[in-house]
């Protein structure tokens, strides 16, 4: 299941495993763990760490949606609350998992069963995000290396940093960061059309429409929007075509 209750239950267990461990470690190490980043890399953690808090008003606003009561569903939630907002750099992990109680997780799971029915995800293939994910930290070095003059430059790495991010924390955002990063490359074929047109005729920004297109296709992005496109980039589908 794909869905936000899920993918706080999903980090709350990854957390939980942390916690288990003979040496008691902080949230700090806890999320490098998980989302592969150097411990004493502290933007990297409150990065991480602002999105995981906002999961709860996430879930909130899902249910709004889903449910015609979703107080009924939601009285746990409180005590999820300050679970989740007591979590900070040099908190100890341990700590955030004694705070998570059955009927937290009962809760949580509750939830999931009822967006899951009301307004499910697409599920994604993470071995194939994983892959485009390698591509695109690849891609951004070989962009930085590059003499790509700088206009073009920040057009690349501008939404390739985009990308980056919202496949790197998509244990906690979803297909919804990929998809919004996604639209706004849709977006700037139009409004920067020349230098989208401009980035076709390097290696790297070849490179660039592959993996979008490829990102594209795995998010099932409606065929309407990859022709738009290739209105700009002629060819753009022909490798992507679903």
């Amino acid at each position: 299941m794909s869905n936000p209750s899920q993918r706080l239950l999903n980090l709350i267990s990854l957390l939980k495993q942390c916690s288990s461990k003979k040496r008691e470690i902080t949230s700090a190490e806890a999320f490098a763990e998980i989302f592969s980043f150097d411990p004493k890399d502290f933007p990297s953690f409150y990065d991480a760490l602002t999105k995981f808090t906002r999961l709860p008003v996430t879930i909130r606003n899902a249910m709004k949606l889903a449910s015609h009561d979703p107080d009924l569903y939601l009285k746990w939630m409180p005590e999820c609350e300050r679970a989740v907002f007591a979590v900070g750099h040099g908190s100890k992990v341990r700590a955030f998992a004694e705070a998570i109680n059955s009927k937290i997780e009962y809760g949580l799971e509750i939830a999931s069963d009822v967006l899951e029915r009301y307004s499910p995800e697409a599920e994604i293939d993470l071995d194939e995000l994983e892959t485009i994910r390698t591509d695109v930290i690849d891609l951004i070095n070989k962009i930085k290396k590059s003499s790509v003059h700088d206009e073009l430059r920040v057009y690349l790495m501008g939404h390739l940093l985009s990308l980056d991010e919202a496949i790197r924390f998509y244990q906690i955002l979803g297909p919804s960061a990929i998809r919004q990063s996604l639209q706004a490359v849709f977006g700037s074929a139009c409004t920067d059309s020349e230098l989208a047109k401009a980035s076709d005729a390097i290696e790297e920004g070849q490179r660039f429409w592959d993996v979008v297109g490829r990102t594209a296709q795995l998010m099932q992005i409606g065929w309407v929007g990859l022709q738009i496109v290739d209105k700009v980039i002629p060819g753009f589908l022909s490798g992507n075509a679903p």
